[in-house]
């Protein structure tokens, strides 16, 4: 990624992460770049040029994980299990949903060690409240780094006060 007159990228401006527009060259390795977002638009400022690259690096990252998490949800199958991991061994079973036109995942019980954190995803499932967490979180995604430890799909569901976590919900 070359760095010239009308590359754009994003720098933090007083409370925002804004987009900005490199206006010209101020030395070797320097541009001077104005910020085009609706808020701070019209401030200028120096940026290096290894700064605009990291940023522009920053800006690809998260596109890439948008279009993985898009495509992700895209090609899963209604009634299908997914695991949602929330940390340490904690997993939501979820079955997958469509709701306006998107998969979303219906969270259907809680499996694995849930000695902490579990009230607030024992209220989605009371409340039947789909949701779309990131792909990276997701046990059966193939960016699913942590394969090594528990395997979720294994595990039974988690009671909560003598009642099952509507494991049979689907």
């Amino acid at each position: 990624m070359a760095v010239r007159i009308g590359t754009k990228f994003h720098s933090v401006i007083a409370d925002a992460n804004a987009e900005w527009k490199v206006t010209a060259k101020l030395g070797r390795g320097v541009w001077e770049a104005t910020c085009i977002d609706e808020d701070y638009g019209g401030s200028t400022q120096a940026f290096r040029t290894g700064d605009i690259k990291a940023s522009q690096a920053i800006d690809k990252m998260f596109a890439d994980n948008r279009r993985s998490h898009e495509g992700f949800y895209a090609d899963l199958t209604v009634g299908e299990t997914i695991h949602y991991f929330n940390g340490f061994t904690e997993f939501v079973r979820c079955k997958v949903v469509e709701e306006g036109g998107e998969n979303r995942l219906m969270p259907v019980a809680l499996v694995g060690d849930w000695t902490h954190h579990s009230e607030y995803h024992r209220k989605k499932i009371e409340r039947r409240e789909s949701f779309t967490p990131n792909v990276s979180c997701i046990y059966e995604a193939p960016s699913y780094a942590r394969k090594s430890g528990p395997d979720p799909r294994e595990m039974e569901p988690v009671e909560f006060l003598g009642q099952l976590s509507l494991a049979g919900v689907g």
